[in-house]
């Protein structure tokens, strides 16, 4: 049986190119080099025993299990604003990793804006692509990017974009390109959940190069990176195919609104003013926004109990996956804008059904 390695080299030496010390991975180590096998599309850079500062040729060695595993998915992301100015030529802004449909799904802040100049490179290839922007979305922080040309997508492979479960803190891996270096890296750090689940923030720094890379626990796809001067963060799953739907469907979709302002019912005086049994829960309205479709059927000093069958609890919580409770409200941000909704509300001590639109944020 053939090695491992053998199909990917037919002789035993290949001739490297050696970089600068300024890219040297660890100075107290052999130094940092670069292997260009011209005959196959698996090139990285390794550490090596038998390297010594003079080697010409040196044995090959196997790429690591992260450049196997994600070098045909995780991409290099290049921009510039102005690519016709020999000053301003792109630089390394990122990363970004392939999903179904041919598209590369990135952060927005690597992206920039949709006359940013943007090249990408894949792992093994120093030939960089055009790509255009094919959406961004602000309040997502999230930005999709597609590449005519046929050559790039050979070999490629996509992510499936499955929501992984995540406990309150645990360990998590983002994939991406360093800067200064042609290689994948894996930054290891400790996620915990923002209680509103709009965010998973990573107690570790994230490379600046990883910026937009793919997030994993364990084997399951987590999200996007992003990284900031201040914090770092994962874009969960669930707000990924969110903007993708919307992408997907010819008009980006934001996050959706019922335009009302609640006020929560836990104190007893409260519900019993306005006639709540003993056995009901929810929240109670005090504001409406003319423009919206709720103002058609609701009426302030409503008591809405349920929403698209969730009981509501006193503290306008609904229960959400396995026992967690999160605040009803971010389930409507997940709606599709124009999507129908369920309300049943308390009017005058009376049980009400109505249903209505949502509509887009802002």
């Amino acid at each position: 049986m053939k090695s491992a390695s053998s199909h990917l080299l037919p002789t035993a030496m290949l001739r490297l190119r050696r970089l600068s010390s300024t890219h040297f991975l660890n100075p107290t180590k052999v130094p940092y080099y670069y292997i260009n096998n011209p005959n196959n599309n698996c090139c990285s850079s390794y550490y090596s025993t038998t390297m010594t500062r003079n080697t010409e040729n040196v044995c090959f060695h196997r790429p690591s299990k992260i450049e196997c595993r994600y070098g045909s998915v995780v991409v290099k992301i290049f921009t510039a604003s102005n690519p016709n100015c020999w000053q301003n030529q792109p630089q390394f802004s990122g990363s970004g990793f392939v999903i179904s449909g041919r598209m590369i799904l990135t952060n927005d802040r690597v992206v920039d804006s949709y006359d940013t100049f943007i090249q990408v490179m894949k792992f093994g290839s120093k030939k960089k692509y055009i790509a255009k922007v094919k959406a961004i979305g602000d309040d997502f922080e999230l930005a999709i990017l597609v590449v005519n040309n046929e050559e790039f997508w050979e070999g490629m492979e996509s992510l499936s974009l499955v929501d992984a479960r995540i406990r309150l803190i645990q360990s998590v891996s983002i994939i991406g390109y360093p800067q200064g270096a042609d290689n994948i890296s894996l930054t290891q750090g400790i996620a915990r959940v923002h209680g509103v689940t709009r965010l998973i923030y990573v107690s570790s720094d994230i490379n600046k190069g990883n910026n937009g890379g793919p997030a994993f626990v364990g084997e399951s796809l987590l999200g996007v990176a992003i990284q900031t001067t201040s914090k770092n963060y994962i874009i969960p799953i669930r707000h990924i195919n969110h903007f993708i739907t919307g992408v997907q469907c010819g008009k980006y979709v934001g996050f959706c609104s019922m335009g009302l302002t609640c006020q929560t019912t836990q104190n007893s005086q409260l519900r019993e003013y306005f006639r709540m049994h003993p056995h009901m829960t929810g929240v109670l309205l005090c504001k409406i926004n003319p423009l919206s479709y709720a103002s058609e059927v609701l009426k302030t000093h409503d008591i809405i109990l349920s929403f698209d069958g969730l009981q509501i609890a006193n503290d306008g919580t609904v229960t959400f996956r396995n026992g967690d409770r999160i605040p009803f409200d971010h389930l409507v941000s997940m709606k599709k804008p124009t999507e129908i909704s369920y309300f049943k509300v308390l009017r005058d001590g009376e049980e009400l059904e109505f249903s209505f639109k949502l509509r887009q944020v802002g």
